[in-house]
């Protein structure tokens, strides 16, 4: 038995069975180790995926977005590239100028290029793999049929083609096998993903409300049990719940049941670190389970910027901006990358690079005014620099999110590591205004 094991049979999760499967320790897998040849003189080959859509119709975009993120993701469990997620359903920016000048810039070896189509009453999904080392060059290319598999199977299908061009050595076995999908739940999760990455509060609840459809019509689907456990996770950080501890157990919840019904599923695992290092202070669990999941998937963007908070907490902030950093190189069009800038400003903070918290700081509280943490490390770093008087509005409105905080209830409840490190955040506070008690 793991020595971790027991933290989550006996004390989270009793009822959990097959717990010695994620208690394994696993050590994190160098994210740039190549697993196949290199091809540009950076580590494991870097491949992007592409979404796009002619037509412009929602539903097109919707499905271009879920299948690229369905192909990124089943990528990167294959553990053979760096793979960067393509554009946002939030991106003003038109998928040509993208692929023009962003993807340029990468150092990609290769790039997915997925084109939903809608032409009369017919979907038409067409998927194309480039080699862009050089002069760019399509290697394979491929038409998809919803009506024959799922969206998560395509995913699949794609990712197991892709590794048989670009490593020949790979065989493709049943790539073309058609896998049964419950569609039904399938088709809510689709349909929840895009109106998540909106953002905006109606949309976001209405996700929520397919999301729970999905898992009363499947709820032993590991896949579908993750996302309702993301969805809970940025519901808390958009500010449409309240922070607090039953909020984030619900969060703890939904991951250990994914984890349950497939202990190698990596965004749960995250997900389950976050909740340990935040909520239960325990920071070698966290850690370990942060490993795990890096290691299934040295791709996940999401866990990456997600681990970065941790390594604020046990006080190695320049850990946490490398991750930060890696979580920004493979998701450079992530809709959610506001919630991250949040943890710019914790890290910066506990770097003691104040001016910098300050910068990024602002930035986070305007994009996420009704997330009462955004509010902490900008006070705090204001207080440092002796901007009581700058910093008295946003401590209004952290007063008005969190009525009755004080530095000594912050103390209570924050978790920090070091000593050192939590003297020095509950100092800023206290010369910005906070009161004692």
């Amino acid at each position: 038995m793991g020595k971790h094991e027991p933290h989550v049979t006996a004390k989270s999760e009793r009822s959990l069975r097959g717990g010695s499967a994620i208690a394994e320790r696993a050590p994190l897998e160098n994210p740039r180790r190549a697993s196949t040849p290199a091809r540009s003189g950076h580590g494991r080959p870097r491949v992007a995926v592409l979404s796009f859509t002619p037509s412009g119709s929602e539903r097109s975009e919707n499905l271009a977005f879920v299948l690229g993120q369905e192909i990124t993701a089943a990528l990167g469990r294959l553990r053979r590239f760096d793979v960067i997620a393509g554009t946002s359903l939030n991106s003003a920016v038109p998928a040509s100028v993208v692929r023009e000048h962003q993807f340029r810039r990468m150092n990609l070896d290769y790039l997915v290029d997925v084109t939903v189509s809608e032409i009369n009453q017919d979907t038409e999904i067409n998927v194309r793999l480039l080699d862009v080392s050089g002069n760019a060059r399509p290697i394979w290319s491929k038409a998809l049929d919803l009506t024959n598999c799922g969206v998560r199977q395509m995913g699949e299908l794609v990712a197991k083609h892709i590794v048989g061009r670009v490593d020949p050595r790979v065989p493709l076995g049943d790539a073309d096998l058609k896998l049964p999908e419950r569609h039904g739940a399938a088709g809510f999760l689709r349909r929840a993903v895009p109106l998540m990455a909106s953002m905006e509060r109606e949309k976001f609840r209405q996700a929520g409300q397919l999301i729970n459809c999905a898992l009363k019509i499947d709820p032993d689907d590991a896949e579908i049990v993750a996302w309702a456990a993301r969805w809970q996770q940025y519901n808390v950080t958009l500010g449409y719940a309240q922070h607090s501890h039953p909020e984030f157990v619900k969060i703890r919840d939904l991951a250990l049941r994914a984890i349950k019904a497939n202990p190698n599923h990596a965004e749960a695992l995250g997900m389950y670190a976050h909740y340990c290092a935040f909520a239960d202070k325990e920071f070698d669990t966290a850690l370990h389970y942060f490993d795990r999941s890096l290691h299934i998937n040295p791709s996940l963007a999401f866990i990456w910027g997600l681990s970065s908070s941790t390594y604020c907490y046990i006080g190695e902030p320049t850990a946490a901006l490398q991750r930060l950093d890696r979580y920004r190189e493979l998701a450079p069009f992530d809709p959610y990358m506001s919630c991250f800038e949040l943890v710019y400003a914790i890290a910066y903070l506990f770097n003691q690079d104040y001016e910098r918290a300050v910068i990024v700081g602002r930035r986070a509280v305007a994009a996420l005014p009704d997330f009462v943490n955004g509010y902490k490390p900008l006070v705090a770093a204001l207080g440092h620099l002796g901007r009581r008087e700058e910093a008295k509005p946003y401590l209004d409105k952290l007063l008005t999110l969190e009525p009755g905080f004080t530095v000594e209830k912050f103390r209570e409840v924050y978790p920090i590591k070091k000593a050192a490190d939590r003297k020095r955040y509950m100092e800023g506070l206290r010369l910005a205004g906070v009161a004692a008690r």
